[in-house]
Order: C-alpha cells, then structure tokens, then sequence
C-alpha cells in the first residue's frame, strides 16, 4: 500500500501536523511493508526518494507574515506527482485547495481520499482574524461560508478523522459520510518528567521556590497570544511566578517586546529537537494556553507527559485533553479570567496533578495505537471500495 500525506502545513518550524506525519512514517518504517509518498511545499520542485518513502517539494511562495510557510499554488503539479507515484490512500491535511487536484486524480484510479480534520479553520483562520472594527453580521457571514466549504470538501471524502470528541460531533452534525475518530499519539520515551533539569531553571534566572508556567507552541493570533501575554501581566507581581514562551509565529517580535517589560516573562525561539523541547517542558511546573481552537492539542498532550498540569480555557480539544485532576479551563477570550484562575490553581497541589496528567497520558495515548488504528480504517475502506466495485460490475452484467 502507498499511502499519501499532502498538506500546505509542513515547514521547518512547523508543529502538530509535521510531527504527526513523521511519527506516521516511523510507524510505517517499523511496522509494516507499506511506501509512504509525502507532498509538501517548497522553495523549489524536488524529488527525493529514500528506499520506501518519497518526499516531493512543490516549488510555493512564502506566505506573508507567517514565514517560514509556504502555499502551493500550482495545483497542476500537484496533480501530476499524483499521476506519476499513484498512491492507494491520500490523507490530506489542508482543505484549503489541495483537495481538488486529489479528487480529479481520483475520478480515473481506485485510490481513496481521506481528510483529517486538524484545523478548525473557519474560526481559527477566518473568524478570529478578522479585524477588530469588522461588523458582527459580515464575520458571521464569512464563518458560515467557511462551514460550506469545508463541508463541500469533506463530504467528497471517503472518511474523515478527527482527533478530539468535541469536533467529532461538529462533523458528524455536517452529515458527512464516514467520520472516525482518531486521536493522535505521544512519544512517552521522550516526553517524560524524568527530563526535568535544575539547570535550565538556572540558566533563565529562575528561583527553586518560583513556579513556572510555559506555553509552547505557534506564536499567532489563532492562538490568543494576546490574551495569554494580557493575563501574565494581570497576575500579582509579588507571586514568584514566572513564565516562558517557546515558539515561533508572526506574533513573536510582539512577544520579545512583552519580554523587555516584564522581568518575570521570558522567551525562546521555536526548538526543532524533539529531546531539547522534552527537556524545556518538563522544567516548568504548569503549562498555560488561552487558545480556543484546538483541534487536539499535541503540544498540550506532550506537556502533560512530561508530567505538567494545564491551565487553559473551556473551548475546543482543551475540553476533552484536561481531565479531572489534571488541570483547570476557564473562560476563553478573557484574560482577566484567565490569569484569577492561574493564581488559583498555584496554590493547590500542582505536583499531584502534574502526576496525574502523566498517568493519563500513559494510560490512553501512543503513536502505535493511533497508527495501528489508521491503517485498520485504510485497510477497511479498500474492502468496502473493493466489494463496491465488484457489486456494480455485477449490477452491469445483469442489466445486459
């Protein structure tokens, strides 16, 4: 079987669904006998084969204010690396453009076409960017437009996946055909609180009786950056609280100015080593995010095997991540909540509840079993598609 990951979301900073996908090839490296094709974009067209994987590069601009990504346009090219390797199952991961060049691929093979549902976009990427001043009733008219499409895509899919019960349900109210859920995995070896490290603590300054929280992730507005950096100022400035942010995003200039002002908020860039990023959580003592739309939250996931409870907010995949006795979630879009449940939450036992979110995360995420599960749902759809065809073939000889 050759299965296929296309996506526009795959850079050199990029997050949740580069790591996805590199666990999907390790799994299929490991575990099976099957070929990978990867299509993503950048700076120029590339070929590049590696026994059974092959990663082509579709040549794609920089995309303004959120370098280093990058938007195929050229969905000609994309249509005929389709042509060329012929993959059996497609998996795309952004349903902005690429699902067209797949689907027309399809209408002459017998490949299947999956999507998995990893960005909410119609309120990630079209509602909460829309300028301030932008009147209720145009913003609602572009979400629900947004909606449309992604139901006019999805539905053409032979299955969608979703990693988060809550958006399960929001597809399933769609009426689309198959939705499986999906959740994804985490690499226990290396995120674990084994990798906590006092020098790192040292290093930025930090006390042994501070807590500190962290977030760690995509600096943009999608995220509530801004309400997660209005809440850390609006916490007591006796409280021996500090706080780092780990990413990268077209928010981080505004972030390393936030740094300059406050001495208890501190910044690292984007950090591409897996065991570095395991050490830096697993150093702090709660991980805090005031983003509203996650789908899953792999970050979050990683976080808490690191053995880190969560404060976040009541929205999205954060519902169904932060169980009881891990964490706590509060109101979205209110920094002002946000930091009054921060304050409270330090003074309960955090380390209890750090423990707890490890053995949550041992008990019911790993990348085996959410690939193991895929590849079942791969395997079943090319059944179902098999005695489909051979009804219809029967269907037309009787009808002669």
């Amino acid at each position: 079987m050759l299965i296929c990951d296309i996506t526009q979301s795959y850079a050199a900073i990029s997050g949740g669904i580069k790591t996805y996908i590199l666990e999907k090839k390790k799994f299929i490296a490991h575990y099976t006998h099957g070929e990978h094709l990867l299509i993503i974009p950048g700076a120029e067209n590339s070929i590049k084969h590696d026994g059974r994987f092959i990663t082509c590069t579709v040549k794609a601009p920089m995309v303004p204010n959120y370098k280093p990504y990058r938007f195929m346009f050229n969905m000609r090219q994309v249509y005929r690396l389709l042509r060329t390797f012929q993959p059996d199952v497609i998996e795309f991961a952004s349903p902005f453009i690429l699902p067209w060049p797949i689907f027309l691929y399809r209408r002459n093979s017998k490949c299947l076409v999956t999507g998995y549902y990893h960005t909410d976009f119609p309120r990630a990427y079209i509602k909460d960017n829309l300028p301030t001043k932008t009147p209720r009733i145009l913003a609602d008219f572009l979400e629900k437009t947004a909606d449309a499409y992604a139901k006019l895509v999805y539905r053409q899919c032979d299955a969608v996946f979703s990693g988060s019960p809550s958006y399960l349900q929001q597809l399933k109210k769609w009426q689309l055909p198959k939705v499986r859920f999906v959740p994804l995995g985490v690499d226990l070896i290396t995120f674990n609180p084994d990798k906590r490290d006092v020098k790192l603590r040292k290093e930025l300054g930090i006390d042994t009786t501070d807590k500190l929280l962290i977030y760690c992730g995509r600096l943009g507005p999608e995220k509530q950056i801004g309400v997660l950096l209005n809440a850390i100022k609006k916490l007591p400035a006796n409280a021996k609280i500090k706080t780092l942010i780990v990413g990268d995003g077209p928010l981080r200039e505004h972030v390393e100015q936030e740094v300059t002002q406050n001495a208890s908020l501190f910044f690292r860039p984007y950090e591409t080593s897996r065991n570095a990023l395991a050490r830096i959580l697993a150093s702090a003592d709660v991980f805090v995010t005031a983003a509203p739309h996650e789908t899953f939250g792999l970050l979050i996931l990683e976080a808490q095997a690191c053995g880190l409870p969560v404060v976040g907010v009541h929205s999205g995949a954060l519902i169904d991540r932060v169980k009881h006795g891990t964490g706590v979630l509060c109101e979205s879009n209110n920094p002002t909540s946000l930091a009054s449940t921060i304050n409270e939450f330090l003074s309960k036992d955090v380390q209890r509840m750090g423990t707890s979110s490890r053995l949550h995360v041992e008990k019911s995420y790993s990348w085996n079993r959410t690939f193991t599960l895929l590849l079942k749902i791969y395997r079943g759809l090319q059944v179902d598609h098999a005695t489909m065809e051979k009804e219809e073939h029967v269907h037309v000889q009787v009808a002669q």
